[in-house]
């Protein structure tokens, strides 16, 4: 069953700190601790905190056992579990994760002032054609309807950036997506706006989407963690 799950970073979490770095491996915390900026490192643990929690309801296991794998690409995994499948993505104020029997990708993105010309660099010509055919003041939204969707859909297939952002079009009208290009019988996409400031795009191996999706505190997570 698709699953999505959303967090708003807009609690103070350091009370909480010192406990929740604990609950992962020994790696991510030393990950943690390479980050520049608190924010990255606090939505990277978040994102991390929202998928194990997640993995010990479902999978009813204890958080000291679950124990996450790369593919060749960085995307990772549960050894063993072809029928489990997550994705994470963050952005701003907010931490989203998707879950699937089948693969599944997300990307979220805060909407913020862009050189449209990159349109012209990384998308398909219809892509771009279509954008600039739009009225002035609605590219920018749009703009970031294709990203997103086009990202939600590298990320469901793991391999990253290896796939050109060009080689695969994508048409959005009235929140119905569609892709040209590549096996787009196979994949369906949904829109959501959990924040209006933000646009975010599921994609997935199905036309069955949640018609909501689930929000909780920053610090809710942290206690269930605990």
């Amino acid at each position: 069953m698709l699953k999505i799950r959303a967090v708003k970073l807009n609690e103070d979490p350091m009370q909480f700190y010192g406990l929740i770095l604990n609950r992962v491996d020994e790696d991510k915390q030393n990950r943690m601790k390479r980050y520049v900026q608190i924010e990255d490192a606090r939505r990277s643990l978040l994102g991390e905190l929202m998928v194990r929690l997640e993995i010990m309801r479902d999978l009813e296991i204890k958080n000291e056992d679950i124990h996450f794998y790369y593919n060749s690409y960085g995307k990772p995994f549960l050894k063993g579990l072809k029928n489990y499948h997550f994705n994470i993505s963050h952005s701003g104020e907010w931490v989203v994760c998707v879950f699937n029997q089948s693969p599944i990708g997300v990307d979220i993105e805060r909407i913020m002032p862009i050189d449209l010309g990159i349109a012209s660099r990384f998308f398909a010509k219809k892509e771009y054609d279509d954008l600039m055919e739009r009225r002035e003041e609605e590219r920018l939204s749009y703009f970031y309807d294709l990203w997103t969707a086009k990202e939600s859909y590298i990320k469901a297939l793991g391999k990253g950036l290896t796939i050109p952002l060009n080689s695969f079009s994508i048409d959005v009208q009235f929140n119905n997506i569609c892709m040209f290009g590549m096996n787009n019988k196979e994949w369906g996409f949904k829109g959501y706006t959990i924040d209006p400031q933000y646009k975010m795009t599921v994609c997935a191996k199905t036309d069955q989407f949640p018609v909501q999706v689930t929000i909780k505190g920053e610090n809710e997570i942290y206690q269930e963690i605990i």
